[in-house]
């Protein structure tokens, strides 16, 4: 069995070694197995287009119209751009929410361009648009209100919100009684799901195989800027080679290919997540999932830069494989 390892080189050295961890599902066929496939993970941010399916339906009967936009950004880890602030409370709007009513808390945008933007808000409870949950936070407001629940402490475990989040998920993912499927608190403060990696990846293949999870998918390809944003890799995976790309958090990193009926779940046993960016494009070719333009645009993922504070090359992240 083949090992993948990210190497950290400096100077022609090898500073570290991250271990990769994955698997890959074609039809009902493992293609793929690296690692331990079996470990349990916290689900984090890939669990958000599995979370939609209450929403959706209680939207359809109250014959609310959630766009693909709207769609996209409630599953998204965005960046924090005017035009996702813009969505967000837009989507508040629909509960007769305002930013008072988020709880996601607020972090600094992933990029630094938006840093001026983030400061000149002084206001703390509007800086949480920022957040890239807010999108999540503004969709369970949403379904708080469609079940005619209260909207306070929407985000506790035991809210009727997350009480049906949890179940449906659970169901869609198809976890067995006996299986491991524990809450934990995610770092928006919301609850997220610890399941084994080899259930995530058969999960993405329910993206685009199970009908109510359709039209997530449908919208997260139609909308990829609302799921990520400027620079972002699972944007670009998306236009460059037609397959949903998910970020979790601690280096895990989702796909799920239609065309080719695959599913990929990878998680970087360090949670670095600039890794898990240059593990996931070199499983992609390794599984003939990037042609060779494909493969020369994101090759800046595969093998990244390290740069210094002052933007001197350093050294760069490279995938390696190892015979057993």
């Amino acid at each position: 069995m083949k090992k993948l390892y990210v190497n950290e080189t400096r100077g022609g050295i090898v500073e570290a070694k991250h271990k990769i961890h994955a698997i890959a599902f074609q039809g009902n066929n493992q293609i793929l197995s690296i690692g331990e496939p079996n470990m349990i993970v916290p689900m984090r941010s890939v669990a958000k287009p599995f979370m939609l399916c209450p929403l959706m339906e209680d939207a359809g009967k109250s014959n609310i119209m959630l766009t693909p936009a709207m769609l996209s950004i409630m599953t998204s880890s965005h960046n924090g751009e005017k035009t996702h602030r813009k969505l967000v409370k837009h989507i508040l709007s629909l509960s007769d929410s305002s930013v008072s009513n988020l709880h996601c808390g607020s972090h600094l945008p992933y990029y630094s361009w938006l840093y001026d933007e983030f400061f000149s808000e002084k206001n703390y409870e509007s800086r949480q648009l920022f957040h890239n949950c807010s999108g999540k936070h503004a969709g369970m407001l949403l379904l708080a209100s469609l079940m005619s629940v209260p909207k306070e402490e929407y985000w506790s475990t035991d809210h009727p919100v997350q009480r049906r989040i949890a179940k449906s998920v659970r169901t869609i993912l198809e976890v067995g009684r006996e299986e491991v499927f524990t809450l934990a608190l995610d770092g928006c403060g919301v609850p997220t799901y610890c399941v084994k990696l080899k259930t995530i990846a058969k999960g993405f293949q329910g993206l685009y195989r199970q009908n109510a999870l359709i039209p997530v998918f449908q919208a997260i390809l139609a909308e990829p800027f609302f799921n990520s944003g400027t620079d972002r890799i699972e944007m670009k995976i998306i236009n460059e080679c037609g397959s949903l790309a998910k970020t979790g958090s601690s280096g895990l990193f989702c796909l799920a290919d239609k065309e080719d009926d695959i599913g990929i779940a990878l998680k970087v046993e360090d949670g670095n997540d600039e890794i898990s960016e240059a593990a996931i494009v070199e499983v992609m070719a390794y599984l003939g999932l990037l042609d060779n333009d494909a493969k020369e645009r994101l090759k800046q993922y595969r093998e990244l830069d390290i740069l210094t504070s002052t933007g001197l090359y350093a050294g760069k992240y490279e995938p390696i494989w190892e015979d057993k």
